[in-house]
């Protein structure tokens, strides 16, 4: 039986616990996002579209660095949801 060296357990902790933090962050960011979502169609002031401007790009950011699927490999990402808060 291959035991594991106790290096490499404290760098597959860190690993995870890393994992861990990117995808409380990108959680995080939806909930924002999600929140302007529920507002009222014509109701979000300029700082609001500002700040979910922000949060799509930061989330955008974060889903690639944890090479999350967005379908084709070739396809731009699009994000509905944006477009469905100017509209």
């Amino acid at each position: 039986m291959r035991t594991i060296s106790t290096a490499k357990k404290i760098s597959n902790s860190e690993n995870v616990n890393d994992l861990f933090r990117r995808y409380i962050k990108i959680m995080t960011l939806f909930e924002g996002i999600f929140s302007l979502v529920k507002a009222r169609c014509g109701t979000l002031t300029d700082a609001q579209l500002d700040r979910s401007d922000r949060l799509i790009k930061c989330i955008m950011k974060e889903w690639r660095a944890l090479q999350l699927s967005m379908g084709k490999p070739n396809d731009p990402p699009r994000v509905h949801v944006y477009s469905r808060i100017i509209y």
